[in-house]
């Protein structure tokens, strides 16, 4: 998935908005996060769904995402992206 958005809240950085494009294609979606661009070992599984709130980040720590696309086919990987 490429395109997708990561908004943190202002009042409460521990927050996390990430909203990505629909895709036809994907049965569900896994994003990813974490410290590195090489180290997201967080990770969530999204069905029927195109954004996820996270409410579970720590403060003053920048964090990096990518958001994957699967179907039976096997597993697209997105691009990463950081978000302070």
């Amino acid at each position: 998935i490429t395109g997708f958005t990561v908004t943190r809240d202002a009042a409460d950085p521990r927050h996390a908005h990430i909203q990505w494009p629909h895709t036809t294609d994907a049965d569900f979606y896994i994003v990813r996060y974490g410290i590195a661009p090489q180290r997201l070992f967080g990770n969530y599984q999204v069905y029927n769904a195109d954004s996820l709130d996270i409410r579970a980040l720590n403060t003053g720590v920048k964090y990096y995402f990518t958001v994957d696309a699967v179907n039976g086919s096997g597993i697209t990987r997105g691009t990463t992206i950081t978000a302070r």
